[in-house]
């Protein structure tokens, strides 16, 4: 069993900032243009997004009541600016874009996000992981603390006849990057020493949440992505080229960085779960193997083949024996 890594990433699509109601918001767009203009999938309750045209003429855009999507174009006028006039319920969210779009995100500041000013937080298994196996109408469930957070880099795994949690990851919190920190690298990229720190010195998939994980070179990277390579991490906030501007702008913002951890750490189950996950067994016909925490599960298990082929054996021999 494996933990769970995920997190919401924006392209800055949507031009919609929440609770901002009837104020006007600068648009420049010319006739002709394609918007879409859509839900987070629940039925809208109607309404209208105000063009305002050059010479402050409306130019409507309407989604009727009980659609998800609407995508045209805004019509035979140039438009410099928009008023949403959206009709509000709780828990429906809308998104304006630019062209023909189809996946709904939420507002980012109309910046791809994570970002230095779009945080997006890092969502990991959740806590406690209740593991059920079902087979029928007769079910068994187990339910499991792992030590720390598990991460999609963490497993659960049964080791020379031993459960443990395997842990791989690497949580690096604001103040160690703050302390790590070596100085503005020449690319223009602050630079953090990880490799003390227990981190993997080179690594494709980090995840950050105010950071966008670049693979491209440390050269290239662009404002709010990072990379790690040569046992460092590399940031890029566009304006930041001194140590001293570096150094301040890490302790004016905490961020953090979860990677993969350089070597394994094993962390037996106490003697009480080694028992309950031994005790566990599968069902004739269909078992279905289920757990709470977002996590992927591999299975791997033992069937007695001895006992199928003796019953299967037995069979067949009385079948011989009964049409003599």
């Amino acid at each position: 069993m494996t933990g769970k890594t995920e997190q919401m990433k924006t392209t800055g699509k949507n031009l919609l900032k929440p609770n901002d109601h009837n104020v006007y918001h600068e648009l420049p767009l010319k006739a002709g243009t394609v918007v879409t203009l859509m839900t987070n999938g629940q039925l809208s309750e109607g309404g209208n997004i105000k063009f305002i045209g050059m010479e402050n003429e409306n130019v409507w855009f309407s989604i009727d009541k009980g659609q998800t999507r609407v995508c045209r174009s805004i019509g035979n006028k140039d438009v410099k600016g928009f008023y949403n006039l959206l009709t509000k319920k709780e828990g429906l969210e809308y998104m304006l874009a630019i062209g023909d779009v189809k996946i709904f995100e939420p507002y980012s500041g109309s910046f791809p996000s994570p970002s230095p000013d779009w945080e997006q937080p890092i969502e990991i298994t959740d806590q406690p992981i209740t593991i059920t196996i079902k087979g029928g109408t007769e079910q068994q469930s187990i339910t499991l603390t792992p030590p720390r957070p598990f991460t999609k880099w963490d497993r659960l795994e049964k080791i020379d006849g031993v459960w443990c949690w395997v842990y791989q990851s690497k949580v690096l919190p604001g103040a160690e990057i703050k302390k790590n920190f070596m100085g503005m690298h020449n690319s223009g990229s602050m630079m953090i020493k990880i490799s003390t720190l227990g981190a993997m010195d080179e690594q494709n998939d980090a995840v950050s949440d105010k950071f966008i994980y670049s693979t491209q070179s440390v050269s290239t990277l662009k404002n709010g992505e990072f990379r790690i390579i040569y046992g460092n991490a590399y940031l890029k906030i566009d304006g930041i080229t001194t140590d001293e501007e570096g150094r301040q702008w890490l302790e004016s913002n905490d961020i953090i960085i979860i990677a993969q951890a350089s070597a394994p750490e094993y962390i037996p189950l106490a003697a009480s779960e080694q028992a309950q996950l031994n005790a566990l067994t599968m069902y004739a016909g269909t078992t279905e193997i289920t757990n709470n925490g977002g996590c992927t599960m591999d299975l791997t298990y033992t069937a007695d083949t001895k006992t199928y082929i003796d019953n299967k054996l037995a069979a067949i021999s009385a079948a011989m024996i009964g049409g003599t």
